[in-house]
This record gives structure tokens, sequence and C-alpha cells, in this order.
């Protein structure tokens, strides 16, 4: 298999490579095949849980264990489907898969994690929720 001459961050260059790598009959496989299921997949399972974290943690809908449990349970659909696209993208090297896979699974991981800070702020009036709503006891020190 040829390796790619371009980095993961060169987007433009990289696509077209990775299209006209496709379009190659002399070639073996075909990138954009695993490539774009791959995306799809990534994309409905983020999209999921990203549901599942609202309707558990911000509408109370469903039970702290079952969102975490579906959490759990879509989180190697998401990865595996990360992983596809990026099978395809790198054309067929795993390591730089793997490699570009651990930092997509990262970068959205960061992301959701400071959007949903930013939800409960904004929805806090600008303040953050205290944590501490129960018993307000002050212990002297020894």
């Amino acid at each position: 298999m040829p390796q790619s001459q371009y980095r993961a961050r060169e987007v433009r260059s990289k696509t077209e490579e990775v299209v006209n790598y496709d379009h190659d009959e002399s070639l073996p496989g075909k990138p954009l095949h695993i490539l774009i299921p791959g995306g799809l997949i990534a994309l409905a399972a983020l999209g999921t849980i990203i549901l599942v974290v609202y309707k558990t943690w911000f509408e109370s809908q469903l039970e702290q264990g079952t969102g975490t449990g579906l959490i759990l349970l879509l989180a190697p659909f998401y990865i595996g489907g990360v992983f596809l696209f990026s099978y395809g993208y790198e054309l067929y090297n795993i390591p730089r898969a793997i490699r570009l896979t651990a930092i997509i699974v990262f970068l959205t991981f960061a992301a959701v994690v400071i959007v949903a800070v930013l939800v409960l702020i904004l929805g806090g009036g600008g303040k953050l929720p205290r944590l501490d709503q129960g018993d307000r006891t002050v212990v002297p020190a020894a």
C-alpha cells in the first residue's frame, strides 16, 4: 500500500489524495467505502450520546444509572466509527489511524465537557451551581 504524503492536518490536500486513491483502479481498496460509513456511524453515536447526556443530566428524564449505561454502550460504536473514518482517511495505515482516532476522541470528549460546563454556568445565571446543598453546620477547628 502506498504511504500518504500528507499529514492529517493538511485537510484539503489529504482529502484530495483520498479521493484520487479511491478513484484509481490500479490501487487496492476503496478508502471512501470505509471512511463515509465510519463517519456516519461516529456522528450518529455521538449525537445519541449527547441526547442521552441531555435527557439524563439536564432534563432528568432518564435515571443516572440508565444514562451512564447507555453512554458506555454507545461509546464503542463512536470510537469504532471514528477508527473506520481514520483508517480510510489515513489510507489503511493502522498506526496513523489509531493516533488520529485517539486525537479525535479526546478532542470530542473535551468539547462535550466544555459545552456541558458552559450550559451549567449559563443556565445558573452565570454562577456555578453549589454542590454542597446538605448540612451547613460549621465545625470549629481543633
